[in-house]
């Protein structure tokens, strides 16, 4: 489409302006020779099927035919950017189920009265979700993932939980809770570290202090009741395993997640067995195809949200042509 990019080592692409708007104005072009029209700013307020196709009704605009339609309205993450989860209404008239919308991918909520001197505090570190449950003999692991964390004043933030936020809101008045490892990968290493200097007098700082933030250090000493002057030569076997708990296995309550405003994609919508995954054409409504986010899937930080939309986009395209062919 004419528009130049460079790649990062790691994979992402980006344009050489390094600016949105220059991929914004590559696609309007493109959409443009290809003689589609844009008609903006035309709220949709309602789907229906009709003998030859759809009919759709907008606020302010006179009605619009289609023989087929492509819904890609997604749901109700990030309001402000207009998707409010308002065509599920239509879908759900034309016979589709409609799974409850939740906010994921988000912050997860917790009482950091207790973590106030760790806000801003970031690392990686490897989540472990739990739902306390009542009566369960031990809580039941929900999910697990490993990614940048961050402490914050209302709760926590980053890959690491915003990943595992969906299963936590599918749980609203549960007791949930996380165990984070904050030696994703070096675990052995630093217990095999600490274990040949068990008897000299290195301070607990130095070993600890080589793969914590500083902060992070500090406060895990502190909730042992070791001072920072204390060596791993002097403090008992119960103390330093007592350490090493806090550091692989530190323990939050989480009271929930964050609002959709604060998250990047919704949980719920048309689910994919509704949706022939050749063509996204729906399996109750012939000639309505469904893409993106107002399909139920979930998938973890990194752009595979960005990916699912662009591809099931693009497929749906194509089977819309390959039905618009047949009729014509």
């Amino acid at each position: 489409m004419g528009l130049l990019t460079f790649a990062t080592a790691d994979g992402w692409v980006y344009p050489v302006s390094e600016s949105a708007q220059t991929v914004v104005a590559a696609f309007a072009s493109a959409l443009q020779r290809a003689g589609v029209s844009l008609l903006l700013e035309h709220k949709v307020t309602s789907i229906r099927k009709t003998l030859n196709g759809f009919a759709l009704s907008f606020e302010k605009q006179p009605e619009l035919q289609c023989t087929t339609l492509l819904v890609a309205a997604g749901g109700k993450a990030y309001p402000t950017l207009g998707s409010r989860g308002e065509c599920f209404t239509s879908l759900a008239k034309l016979g589709h189920t409609v799974r409850p919308l939740l906010p994921a991918l988000g912050p997860l909520s917790a009482d950091m009265h207790l973590y106030q001197s760790l806000q801003g505090v970031r690392l990686d570190a490897c989540v472990t979700l739990f739902d306390a449950g009542k009566g369960n003999a031990s809580p039941l692991p929900l999910g697990e993932t490993t990614g940048n964390l961050i402490f914050t004043q209302w709760g926590f933030n980053g890959p690491a939980v915003m990943d595992l936020s969906h299963l936590a809101a599918r749980r609203p008045g549960a007791e949930l809770s996380m165990l984070m490892n904050f030696l994703p990968g070096r675990e052995e290493q630093v217990r095999g570290l600490v274990q040949s200097h068990r008897r000299e007098p290195i301070p607990l700082a130095v070993i600890p202090g080589s793969s914590l933030p500083p902060k992070l250090c500090t406060f895990i000493l502190e909730q042992c009741k070791l001072p920072p002057e204390s060596t791993l030569a002097k403090i008992s076997e119960p103390q330093l395993k007592k350490l090493m708990d806090w550091i692989t296995a530190f323990p939050v309550k989480v009271s929930g997640v964050r609002g959709f405003d604060t998250c990047q994609v919704s949980a719920g919508g048309i689910p994919v067995e509704e949706v022939d995954s050749v063509s996204m054409q729906s399996r109750r409504v012939p000639g309505l195809y469904l893409a993106g986010e107002t399909l139920d899937v979930i998938g973890p930080c990194g752009g595979y949200n960005l990916q699912f939309a662009f591809s099931s986009g693009a497929v749906a395209g194509m089977g819309m042509a390959r039905t618009n062919l047949t009729i014509d």
